[in-house]
């Protein structure tokens, strides 16, 4: 755990005429020795309602009293670090006997916390007791920089809830998407476009979402009132991993206050892969004959598969033309996202003699001025082209007719064309039987 957050704490309301003295202790024990801490020794003397983070991101003014800490401990509650406040009952400090407050990040870090008794929790600040604030990281003060009630002898303050945040749960790494943000102003100021705005968190002003800010446009908002900021963001390149999607109020001048916004978002690494459902195709082919073909290939990777894009389906290898086509495209509207099936249906052509010749397709992804990315598991099948043979009762590629047989002046000559006088039709095998159908010259 990262080392603790020196932290001022200041006595009194606004005017903290009367401060403690600082004491650099290193304590041990749980959960105490996890942190090396340099804390302030602070004695409220008023029971005055109001707690405030002045822009000094380390120095907490407040006071005693029950609506003070009601304040202080909701904010405490949603921090996102380990950080509590310990009230010191007397004793030794190596003893830690009194109450605590405590953020859930530390009541999940340290069964300390989760086996308190109701006894020893916190529940108001007592003028002339000491208290502890111990925190993991800056982070839990400057994310509280400002909050208070409203309460005379105080400043007026700027504070801010977060009522929801609206992204995706996952997004792949570079692709754009919309987000939304809705903060409450629950401080005394007025937010105005002019020195109010959105930004990232952390650090403050990041730009790991492709944006560090996000202008805070039309008109004011008032205590009570809320603002949804809608921007486009980026997800950030590089390996898969969750990151932190938060944001914040800011303030010109001052820096960021109140609540922050926060969803962690699962960016997921750009991957090329498919998969072979089916292909379908003949087995056997004659010579130039030019055939149907489907093959239905299910998008495996986490890309999405788009013509724009550059995916296609090419045949592997991918440079081959033993078919008459190299590449079948997409259609212009086709949208094939992870997990999901496209059918490919063209015609191809045997070109070269020969048995069992490979017929298998890839996916592949080429774009202008690249090679082309070659990707996925291939759809694999084989097909014997051959010469046709006139006779063989099959009509085949160029061949008029064949009647199983190499005879003239039957109506299918002994070339496999069709005889002046005749007509000739085929059967489901592809034998072509010939009738006459005028006096035939040749008789």
């Amino acid at each position: 755990m990262a080392q603790s957050k020196r932290t001022r704490l200041l006595l009194g309301a606004y005017i903290a005429s009367a401060f403690a003295f600082v004491v650099a202790i290193t304590l041990g024990g749980a959960p105490f020795g996890s942190l090396n801490a340099s804390l302030t020794i602070i004695r409220p003397t008023s029971a005055e309602a109001g707690v405030v983070v002045k822009a000094d991101e380390d120095t907490i003014y407040f006071a005693g009293g029950t609506s003070t800490f009601e304040v202080f401990k909701d904010r405490l509650k949603h921090g996102q670090v380990s950080a509590w406040i310990y009230e010191y009952d007397g004793s030794e400090p190596d003893t830690y006997n009194g109450k605590y407050a405590f953020t859930d990040r530390a009541y999940d870090d340290f069964a300390f916390f989760r086996d308190l008794p109701s006894s020893r929790l916190l529940s108001f600040f007592t003028p002339g007791n000491t208290y502890y604030i111990m925190s993991e990281a800056p982070l839990f003060l400057k994310q509280r920089r400002a909050f208070a009630e409203s309460s005379d002898g105080l400043d007026e303050y700027s504070d801010a809830a977060c009522l929801g945040i609206t992204a995706p749960d996952s997004i792949n790494a570079g692709n754009p998407f919309t987000a939304s943000v809705t903060l409450a102003n629950t401080g005394s100021t007025v937010w105005t476009p002019s020195a109010y705005k959105l930004v990232s968190w952390y650090e403050e002003g990041n730009s790991t979402w492709g944006l560090s800010q996000v202008s805070l446009s039309g008109s004011t908002v008032t205590r009570g009132n809320s603002k949804t900021f809608t921007f486009n963001a980026t997800a950030p390149s590089g390996q898969a991993r969750t990151v932190q999607f938060a944001w914040s109020m800011h303030e010109a001048g001052k820096g960021g206050f109140g609540e922050i916004c926060t969803k962690n978002i699962r960016v997921v690494q750009l991957v090329n892969a498919a998969e072979c459902k089916v292909i379908t195709a003949p087995a056997r082919v004659a010579l130039r004959e030019k055939f149907d073909v489907t093959v239905r290939m299910m998008n495996s990777g986490t890309t999405l598969w788009t013509k724009a894009n550059g995916y296609k389906l090419t045949h592997s290898p991918a440079n081959s033309n033993a078919w008459g086509i190299k590449r079948v495209e997409l259609g212009a509207a086709d949208a094939i996202a992870e997990g999901q099936e496209h059918t490919f249906t063209f015609s191809a052509t045997g070109t070269s003699l020969g048995s069992n010749q490979t017929f298998h397709w890839k996916m592949a992804q080429e774009l202008p001025g690249q090679a082309p990315i070659i990707f996925g598991v291939h759809c694999p099948h084989k097909i014997e082209v051959y010469r046709p043979v006139c006779g063989n009762a099959k009509r085949e590629y160029q061949e008029a007719c064949d009647d199983d047989n190499t005879d003239s002046f039957d109506g299918c000559s002994a070339t496999c064309t069709v005889e002046r006088g005749f007509r000739c039709t085929e059967d489901a095998n592809g034998k072509s039987t010939c009738n006459f159908s005028r006096p035939n010259p040749s008789t």
